[in-house]
């Protein structure tokens, strides 16, 4: 029986864009609705992964994402929030091992720290890669990041990412094996002692992508006392509690691997439960108000694993628990393809909020004495919520949801 016919994406991803440059830019024709000729041409610096600067044997999803930018059209310029425009970055890459009793062997890792602007010390970010990458997915991005100080959008920072295989950031005591605990643990304590970072929660934040978004939430969930904000791009969740919620719609990628006891038809549910990130969300939830933990999800709503199906489950677990967070369902966009790299840029840059936030001066347009108060100032805000503030107790009085974040909800169906 012949195999069935792979989408041009998939066959992209998996081939490592490996082909001939024509044979690439015919698949992202197809896909993008883009001349093969004219694209080809411009694809033909690209065959080995250049146009950020990869070098050959970039891993592949981030030579996909380098393609991606030009297909898309390359990056939109987005108005400079730093106080470092006109700085020229560069990252400094360290790469280094670490030994730990909670994980068997000793994991890579690599760090890229800005130079040529602010000394320091600065915020640490945990880079989480996703399924088949290793630290060099953060290395080969190093030029993004780079472009991305150096305008001003992004506040220089430390970034360090460990090689995690295809691990899925797994917490399995019984098998001796703590992801979880290294990351939190012995990474961040590596981090901090070798590293020009500062050591306060509000400077420490953790992100991933794919598998790696899946791993930043359980660990963020799991450690709200450390991270002050954790920012998970299209992370691999699925929608539900317990196993036998999940159906084959939301198992699609249990045939790229992982851990059996997590990925596959062996799955331990008691595991599966354990690592879930709604379930951590549920079991914390206290310590993730109280510490006020900044939560940012998001995926694209046609993704080709699905994994849009846990993002929107995993919003209304945090939406019944009144926990605030962000989400955003991006219209159109699959789990590779030409929105990839501006939806990696919105999340550093939604990162970037957090940490100007609690440094936040007050908007132009304060009044002046017996001026006009400014809709866009935090006086406004105020005084709005003063005035409101009668008919929400009001309200409360035969409605006690009124004083949650998020309503309760009437059901969607009749």
């Amino acid at each position: 029986m012949p195999a069935p016919q792979v989408p041009s994406w998939l066959s992209l991803y998996y081939a490592g864009l490996n082909g001939p440059t024509k044979n690439v830019a015919s698949s992202l024709a197809a896909d993008a609705r883009l001349p093969v000729e004219a694209l080809a041409q411009s694809l033909s610096p690209m065959a080995h992964g250049n146009l950020l600067g990869l070098p050959r044997g970039t891993n592949r999803l981030y030579r996909l994402l380098a393609i991606c930018v030009a297909a898309a059209g390359g990056l939109v310029a987005v108005p400079a929030m730093g106080e470092n425009v006109g700085v020229r970055y560069a990252a400094r890459v360290a790469l280094g091992k670490l030994q730990s009793d909670f994980v068997p062997e000793a994991v890579p890792y690599a760090v890229l720290t800005p130079q040529g602007g602010d000394p320091g010390p600065f915020p640490l970010c945990i880079v989480l890669h996703g399924g088949g990458g290793s630290r060099q997915s953060l290395v080969d991005c190093g030029s993004l990041f780079e472009s991305w100080w150096s305008d001003g959008s992004l506040p220089p920072m430390v970034l360090a990412s460990p090689s995690a295989g295809m691990s899925y950031y797994l917490e399995d005591a019984a098998a001796a094996v703590r992801w979880d605990a290294f990351i939190a643990e012995s990474f961040v304590d590596r981090l901090r002692a070798t590293c020009n970072v500062s050591t306060g929660r509000s400077s420490t934040l953790i992100t991933g992508m794919s598998m790696g978004g899946y791993g930043a939430l359980k660990i963020a969930f799991a450690y709200p006392e450390l991270f002050s904000a954790v920012a998970a791009m299209e992370a691999v969740l699925e929608p539900g509690l317990r196993d036998d919620q999940i159906t084959a719609r939301n198992r699609l990628h249990h045939g790229s691997g992982g851990p059996v006891r997590l990925i596959g038809p062996h799955r331990d549910p008691d595991l599966f439960a354990a690592n879930n990130p709604a379930n951590r969300a549920i079991r914390n939830a206290g310590r993730i108000r109280e510490r006020d933990l900044a939560i940012y999800i998001e995926a694209g709503d046609d993704d080709f694993i699905n994994v849009h199906d846990g993002a929107e489950f995993l919003h209304r677990v945090l939406w019944d628990l009144d926990i605030s967070h962000e989400y955003r369902l991006t219209r159109a966009a699959d789990h590779v393809g030409p929105t990839l790299i501006p939806r990696m840029r919105e999340s550093y840059l939604w990162l970037a909020s957090v940490l100007h936030a609690s440094a936040r001066p007050e908007l132009p347009g304060e009044p002046v004495e017996g001026g006009p108060v400014s809709p866009s100032s935090l006086e406004c805000v105020r005084l709005l919520r003063a005035q409101m503030d009668p008919v929400r107790k009001l309200a409360a009085a035969s409605d006690a949801t009124t004083h949650r974040r998020y309503g309760v909800l009437a059901p969607t169906r009749p």
